[in-house]
């Protein structure tokens, strides 16, 4: 069983709240599915997993509570990518008018800093959840 990239994409769009019409969207889905690459290897690597991207389907299909860790690893992903986007734009100022991104920066770094914290301990409690499940040595 599996479960395909397109709906995995449609919940990470909905974890950043970017319900804009397609040619709006803040990240394409060539960008998500990308997002989502860097959210198999991760968590494969921190929760011992064994998911793999074949032919736009992430395989096996995820228990509920992998596909949450997916989802946020990829929003980590997701928040670097809005963070190197806006931090690119200079501030403009003409006349009486201007633009300023700032506040996009600044609050894609904040979101960044906080989805990687909750990911390092999510990583962090598997851990010690696992260590905790190990027979003792009994020597004697």
């Amino acid at each position: 069983m599996a479960i395909s990239l397109d709906t995995l994409i449609i919940d990470l769009r909905r974890s950043y709240a970017d319900d804009l019409p397609d040619t709006e969207q803040a990240l394409s889905a060539d960008q998500l599915r990308r997002s989502l690459t860097r959210a198999v290897i991760m968590v494969n690597r921190d929760f011992a997993k064994a998911y793999a991207i074949e032919a736009e389907a992430l395989m096996p299909d995820p228990p509920a509570s992998d596909r949450e860790m997916l989802l946020l690893a990829a929003m980590v992903s997701v928040s670097e990518m809005m963070l190197a986007r806006y931090a690119r734009y200079p501030s403009v100022k003409s006349g009486d008018k201007s633009v300023s991104r700032d506040g996009q920066v600044d609050a894609w770094s904040r979101l960044h800093a906080r989805y990687s914290e909750l990911y390092r301990d999510s990583v962090a409690a598997y851990i010690a959840n696992r260590q905790d499940n190990v027979d003792p040595l009994l020597y004697g």
